[in-house]
Parts: C-alpha cells; sequence; structure tokens
C-alpha cells in the first residue's frame, strides 16, 4: 500500500505534466496545464496532511524535528537532513500555488522549484524530508500580533534582533568646512523572509539653516562601503523612524517563530531553529504563556556540523553504515545530555564534550592502523562545531528526555550503543567504537 504521509505523489506529476524534457530541461507550460497541475497537486496534499498526521501521531519516537519556514529553511534542510531520521518542512509547492504574482512568474517559479526537488528525490522518496501543507502548518498573518508586541519589548529579545542588524553611516563632506558633513545611514537586518533595508540622510541642524552652504550640487560616494557603528552611536542621529520601522520587521519574524512553535505543538515535534534570537523569542514565549511549555533540550550540539564535509557525503555513508550512525548519534546525544547538566557556558560545553570525543577518535587511529597499516591516517580534526547561539532544539510540550534516552532508528527499533567487550579484530573491534561514523566520515574514501 502506497504511503501518502510522503509527498512521493509530486514526482508522478512531473511525469504526469511532463514538465521536463529527457535532458532535464523545462517544457512549455501552458496556462491551461499549470491551473490542472495546481488543482491535482492541491487535491493530493490534502490526502497527504491528513496521512501525515496519522503517521506522525502513530510514530512519536522518531528523532525528527520541524524547521521554520523562511528564506533559510531549505539551506538548514540540506545540511542536516543526513543527521536526522525526519525533517518536516512547509510544503514549498503549496507555498507558490498559494502565493501572489503573475501566472508567468508563477510557472517559472514552479518549473525551478520541482528541478530542486527532483534533486533530492531520493530523500523525499524515503521519508526523511516530509512537506506539510496549510492543515499542519497554517499561517496567519496577524495571528501573534499581540504576543510580539509584548516580546519585543523585551531587553533580551530586541538586544538579540540587534546584534544581527548593521547600523552603517558614511559622511560626505560637502564643501571645505570639516564641520559641513552630510551622513548616509541605513539599517541592513537578514529577516527570516528577505534582506530589510532602511535607508535615510542626516543633515546636521546647523546646515538646515545655512541651506546656501550645500552650493549649487552635493555629490554622494554610493561606492565606497559604509562603516558599522553601534546602535548606541547610529541614535545620535536622530533615526525614530528608522528604529519603529526596523521594529516592526523584529515583530513579523517574532510571530513566524511563535507560529513555528504552535504548528509545532500540532506535528508533535520539536522544532529546530537555526538563530539565537529564535531561541530567545521562544524562551521568554514560553514565560508569558501558561498554554505553552518550551523546554530547551539540546543547544549548540542539536545537529552539529561537520566542518568541510559535503552533507551529501555524511548521507550517503549514513545509508551504507546505518548502525554506525545510529551509535554515533546516540553516543553523542547523551553526551551532550550529560554535558548540559553541568554546564551552561559554550566554552566548557565544548571542552567536556572533546574530551570525550576527542580520545575515542585517537584510539580508533591506533585501531584502523593496526587493522590497515597502509591506511595513511593524516588525523581528524575536532568534528563538532560549537556553533554558538546558530542551533537549538525545542520540544513543545513534549518529553524529549525520553526522545533522547530511545533514540530510534527509521527502521523503528531501539538501538543501543554496542559494548567494547567482545574480543574480536581489531578492524572490527574498531567499528563498535561510536566514532566510526565520524570517522569514516572523515576519510577521503569510504573504507566500510
Amino acid at each position: 500500500m502506497k504511503d501518502q504521509s510522503k509527498s512521493s505523489f509530486i514526482f508522478e506529476l512531473i511525469e504526469e505534466f511532463d514538465i521536463f524534457d529527457k535532458s532535464g530541461k523545462p517544457n512549455e507550460f501552458t496556462d491551461e496545464g499549470y491551473n490542472l497541475f495546481c488543482e491535482k497537486y492541491q487535491t493530493k496534499t490534502a490526502l497527504r496532511d491528513s496521512a501525515l498526521l496519522n503517521y506522525l501521531r502513530q510514530t512519536p519516537n522518531l528523532f525528527r524535528s520541524h524547521i521554520p519556514h523562511s528564506r533559510y529553511a531549505f539551506s538548514v534542510v540540506l545540511n542536516v537532513v543526513w543527521y536526522y531520521d525526519e525533517l518536516i518542512i512547509n510544503d514549498p509547492v503549496l507555498e507558490l500555488i498559494k502565493s501572489e504574482g503573475t501566472l508567468e512568474r508563477k510557472k517559472i517559479a514552479l518549473r525551478e522549484t520541482l528541478s530542486f526537488l527532483k534533486d533530492i528525490k531520493d530523500s523525499i522518496q524515503g521519508g526523511y524530508i516530509l512537506f506539510a501543507g496549510d492543515s499542519l502548518v497554517p499561517k496567519g498573518k496577524d495571528k501573534f500580533k499581540d504576543e510580539s508586541s509584548i516580546l519585543i519589548q523585551q531587553a533580551e529579545v530586541l538586544s538579540e534582533f540587534e546584534k544581527i542588524s548593521a547600523f552603517l553611516t558614511k559622511p560626505t563632506q560637502i564643501n571645505e568646512n570639516v564641520e559641513d558633513v552630510i551622513t548616509q545611514i541605513e539599517i541592513i537586518y537578514n529577516g527570516l523572509k528577505g534582506e530589510v533595508r532602511q535607508l535615510g540622510s542626516h543633515i546636521p541642524t546647523h546646515l538646515n539653516k545655512n541651506l546656501e552652504k550645500f552650493g549649487s550640487a552635493v555629490t554622494f560616494d554610493f561606492v565606497s562601503p559604509k562603516n558599522r557603528i553601534s546602535k548606541k552611536d547610529f541614535m545620535q542621529y536622530r533615526t525614530q523612524d528608522m528604529f519603529e520601522s526596523l521594529n516592526a520587521e523584529y515583530r513579523v519574524d517574532i510571530s513566524t517563530v511563535l507560529e513555528a512553535i504552535t504548528n509545532a505543538q500540532q506535528l508533535n515535534s520539536p522544532v529546530l531553529f537555526y538563530r539565537n534570537v529564535d531561541k530567545v523569542v521562544a524562551q521568554h514565549y514560553s514565560a508569558i504563556n501558561s498554554n505553552s511549555k518550551v523546554n530547551e533540550a539540546v543547544y549548540n550540539c542539536a545537529a552539529p556540523y561537520f566542518e568541510e564535509i559535503d552533507p551529501q557525503r555524511l548521507f550517503d555513508i549514513r545509508e551504507k553504515i546505518p548502525n554506525a550512525f545510529i551509535d554515533f548519534r546516540s553516543f553523542l546525544f547523551d553526551l551532550v545530555k550529560e554535558a548540559i547538566k553541568r554546564t551552561n557556558d559554550p566554552a566548557e560545553l565544548d571542552y567536556l564534550i572533546n574530551s570525550k570525543i576527542n580520545p575515542l577518535l585517537r584510539g580508533l587511529n591506533v585501531e584502523m592502523a593496526n587493522a590497515k597499516r597502509r591506511f595513511n591516517f593524516q588525523g581528524v580534526a575536532t568534528p563538532l562545531i560549537m556553533a554558538t547561539g546558530s542551533l537549538g532544539l525545542f520540544a513543545l510540550d513534549v518529553d524529549f528526555s525520553s526522545l533522547l534516552a530511545a533514540v530510534m532508528g527509521s527502521g523503528g527499533g531501539v538501538q543501543t550503543v554496542k559494548s567494547f567487550g567482545t574480543k574480536i579484530s581489531n578492524q572490527e573491534q574498531a567499528k563498535l567504537n561510536p566514532m566510526y561514523f565520524l570517522w569514516q566520515a572523515q576519510q577521503g574514501k569510504k573504507n566500510t
């Protein structure tokens, strides 16, 4: 029986509507064909969402996470999908179908989106990436208007937003008098939906009262870069209107975060936030909303990146040695869980975790060298990137401690770390080391 919770039907529709030719280039898409595609797609997504909700409720212990909707979502998914059993993300095709824009623009965007999805077909059909539609992850423009207005007034929340905003200036001297300066001012904020730029200029009071100092014309430099300054220094330019507009953008992103938290409750899934500000928003939201509980389960190490290793390589190795991967992930989570009981300081966490990982890697190096002397081992860089403030995993009304204690493989069986006591060959013994998956990923070729 076909698993309707997955979005495999996307590729069936691609074939049915002959979206691409044999070489992969897009075919012509008539208006009638586009409209029929959209109609069929929405019908199938309704069936999928119903099946997906049932599936999620029946499999609560799989290691999954919901990725909030944003322009960064797929970038995050592609970097961490190798590490999860499942990632749940807003359906990008449905988002496009329901977006505003001309029909021609939407047809072009649809072909581009479908072309991208073809490239990650295996992950979608395999159920590693799950798409959810409006019935599961609804969006409301003003749904959290009041909450976002309250949260942006919290000093810590506002401070975190300002840390990822650039306050820029560039002075222009308009005549020979060094005090006669007009300053170009700008604020840049990289929001969840896109880059926001607030532009303006500051004209000192003495120039406003002496317009003759401007002469016949003023030439501004738009080529050289602006200087980044602190918000405190920026405020001297009396830019209250710019700050008000910027705060409005902050509130939009706060609403997106709260929306993701609410949607995750229905999905019975933790939420993976990839900006520290979103973590802080979630924490403050739990403080003002008695009906919502946000537990920080794993911070900094929730989805560790492997430096300079292609995520696709990690995914391939996971598929090739699944037991070694499960051992590694289980070991890592137990390690992180114990470490965060002892400290919240990132530097101390880094030390505690690396002090456990590095000896295992060194021991594995010796064992593998003995088993295969011709293998030229060049050393393993510390693999766990403590990306302070970049990754946080949050659970809403989910007993995440149980999830950590019973890490499940995609096949549904509980996996446990193997014992080191068995007397077997050096190479086989090495493969029981929970760092074997990591060691294998670091090698220039796959020697399993």
